[in-house]
């Protein structure tokens, strides 16, 4: 047997649950709230279950609906003895279709009762389905994440388009999303700019210190954004260059060499 995945509580009176995504009711339940014994509704749901059976049996067209989908075979361990016993979990169309029998001006009463909190908690299932979905789409993705290494900016937008597919407020994600995107483009075009200026001015017999400070003068006659120092020489590394200490007018310094040069 499955075990319930939502419980939307409507009547704590009514002990309505979810199972298997449909809302129902215990047959003990049932048998309590309209003043039976519990073994004679099961003997009434067993008769309505080899009625329908028969019924399926002679009408091949699908006008009969299968049992299983009106009353849901389960078992409940009694508080005192701990033993399991038989019941049913009753659908909406099973509980009508019992409840057709019971008679009486009490009956009628806990018969309106039903029918309203079903309706209720029918309409609360049908809302928190989505949220699930929704929710579980992004715990995959964080999965997914994880294991493909997506970074945080592309995360995000994937997260966006989640958000939208299922109308769930953004919360300023969009804006942020374009702040990032925007950020990112500043930050490759500022990449392109170092580019640019090594390609122009080879850093070969530079110090360290002496080639920043000539980026820097570069940068601001031509209205750039610089690179801090700790950037430009990991710009500087991935084109092929490498800093060795050498003595320059007595003094012991870094500076720029090709690999593998002296």
């Amino acid at each position: 047997m499955g075990t319930a995945t939502l419980i939307v509580p409507v009547d704590n009176e009514l002990h309505l649950q979810t199972e298997s995504g449909q809302v129902v009711v215990s047959s003990r339940v049932v048998a309590e709230k309209f003043g039976k014994e519990h073994s004679n509704v099961t003997r009434d749901i067993e008769v309505l279950i080899g009625g329908i059976l028969k019924i399926e049996d002679t009408h091949k067209d699908g006008v009969a609906e299968k049992s299983a989908d009106l009353f849901i075979p389960s078992q409940y361990q009694h508080p005192q003895n701990k033993q399991w016993y038989p019941e049913y979990l009753l659908t909406r169309d099973g509980f009508t279709l019992l409840a057709m029998g019971f008679t009486g001006q009490e009956a009628l009463k806990w018969k309106l009762k039903y029918i309203e909190a079903f309706n209720k908690m029918e309409q609360a299932l049908r809302e928190q389905v989505p949220l699930l979905e929704y929710n579980q789409e992004l715990q995959e993705l964080d999965k997914v994440a994880k294991i493909i290494g997506l970074s945080k900016q592309d995360k995000l937008v994937v997260v966006l388009s989640i958000m939208k597919r299922h109308n769930a407020p953004t919360l300023g994600l969009e804006e942020l999303a374009v702040c990032t995107q925007t950020k990112q483009i500043k930050n490759q075009q500022s990449v392109n700019d170092v580019i640019d200026y090594i390609c122009d001015h080879n850093p070969v017999g530079f110090s360290i210190k002496e080639y920043y400070k000539n980026y820097l003068l570069h940068c601001a006659k031509n209205g750039l954004n610089p690179m801090d120092k700790v950037s430009l020489g990991k710009v500087i590394r991935q084109l092929g260059y490498e800093s060795k200490c050498k003595r320059v007018d007595g003094t012991v310094g870094k500076v720029w060499f090709e690999i593998g040069g002296n």
